[in-house]
């Protein structure tokens, strides 16, 4: 399959340490993204915003989980993620104390147990994902505004 190869040229090397791992697994969930969008009809999915969620395509932070944990398991299940473990996706914030609740999937570094969010609502489809340290994100961690470099 066409696709399922340029997601293996991702990791056509295998990952040098967890750091190097990091780098590569936004990039592949922006990857994925661009690929199911057209499929699933949310190509037009718009990063970071409720304005038009009830726009036919538009997901939320929790279909963003859902589809970057099942994207993680699936590179995974294939042997490229190999320094950290996936978790359960975690949650921020509850809807009347601190506003509205945010959903992403966590992972875990082996070699030092540090945990980290992997990200990719605040992006609109077929961007990279970013990967944010669990207490940074959990703390309301949003990227800064403007163009993405």
């Amino acid at each position: 399959m066409e696709q399922w190869e340029a997601i293996r040229g991702i990791f056509s090397h295998p990952s040098k340490d967890a750091t190097d791992e990091r780098d590569r697994i936004p990039r592949v969930i922006g990857l994925m993204e661009s690929f199911t969008g057209p499929m699933t009809g949310t190509a037009n999915d718009k990063g970071g915003t409720l304005a038009p969620l009830f726009r036919e395509g538009q997901l939320d932070c929790v279909d963003e989980a859902i589809n970057t944990a099942t994207f993680l398991f699936l590179v995974n299940r294939e042997g490229f993620i190999s320094y950290h473990e996936l978790r359960r996706p975690a949650s921020r914030e509850w809807y009347i104390i601190r506003g509205w609740p945010h959903v992403a999937p966590v992972i875990v570094e082996h070699e030092t147990g540090k945990t980290f969010v992997v990200d990719s609502w605040f992006f609109d489809n077929g961007q990279s994902a970013v990967i944010i340290p669990f207490d940074l994100w959990v703390k309301g961690w949003r990227p800064p505004k403007g163009p993405r470099s």
